[in-house]
């Protein structure tokens, strides 16, 4: 079977989502910046969340000038490692979608720092420090098991890990200075003592 048909449909999909997110992004940013938050690190950012469409695209390229198939037959790819590859790209669009929803308008495609901004500790971040990252690296890796690029593979991991290590740099010292959260039975509190 020709590989060309099923990465078309996971490209088509990713690419709504990829819109999706950027509409939200330059919505949610355009209210931080009326807030007060300023952009960290602008010449960073915009280069992480081009590169996950890079990698399908990537994907792609070497698929069609490859005869459809990578040089090799679909049964070639073991039914493991595309399973493996399909539930890593579930699991972070899964995760990104649960963190995108955990931050609501808090959530952009820049580093911002804004001092009222409260840290989060819930949903994904009960978990994990930065699920953001985690979901895009899951699902990126997990594009390129699935059509068996594993040379791809190895640089997309290096390549996201060299961006993120750059933006947590910048981003770790003003997490830290966040106020914690307020729990939700004492925002309550503090509305009915109002």
């Amino acid at each position: 079977m020709d590989l060309r048909y099923h990465w078309t449909i996971l490209a088509i999909a990713a690419l709504l989502m990829f819109a999706a997110e950027y509409r939200r992004s330059k919505t949610n940013l355009r209210f931080l910046r009326f807030a007060g938050a300023t952009t960290k690190i602008p010449a960073i950012t915009p280069c992480y969340y081009a590169f996950p469409p890079m990698i399908y695209l990537i994907n792609g390229l070497l698929l069609w000038f490859e005869g459809g198939n990578f040089g090799r037959s679909y049964q070639a790819i073991m039914p493991q490692t595309q399973f493996l590859g399909l539930f890593a790209i579930l699991i972070g669009i899964l995760l990104r979608l649960w963190t995108l929803k955990t931050l609501g308008p808090a959530w952009t495609m820049s580093c911002l720092w804004w001092p009222q901004m409260p840290r989060i500790r819930r949903g994904p971040y009960r978990v994990c420090k930065h699920p953001e990252y985690l979901s895009r690296l899951l699902e990126t890796s997990g594009v390129c098991v699935l059509f068996g690029q594993f040379p791809l593979l190895l640089a997309n991991i290096i390549v996201q890990l060299v961006l993120i290590s750059l933006i947590l740099r910048i981003e770790t010292p003003d997490i830290e200075q966040l106020r914690p959260e307020a729990s939700q039975s004492s925002a309550s509190q503090n509305t009915l003592q109002a």
